[in-house]
């Protein structure tokens, strides 16, 4: 049998952080220079946050 190791929730808490500042600051440099390049990448970049927390979430209860 395979051995599956366990995730560590607080590291997708750290990549989350890492997504929401990369995002806002892509976000931001959309406003500034009116770009739909930055506000798309913003956008997928927030998005990856907010599934870095789900998946933080999910690795919490499967550690339980």
């Amino acid at each position: 049998m395979e051995q599956q190791r366990k995730s560590s929730p607080g590291f997708y808490k750290g990549v989350a952080a890492v997504f929401f500042f990369l995002g806002a600051l892509f976000v931001w440099a959309a406003i500034r220079q009116h770009s739909w390049f930055f506000g798309a990448f913003g956008a997928i970049t927030l998005f990856n946050g907010f599934m870095s927390i789900l998946k933080s979430v999910a690795a919490t209860e499967i550690n339980k």
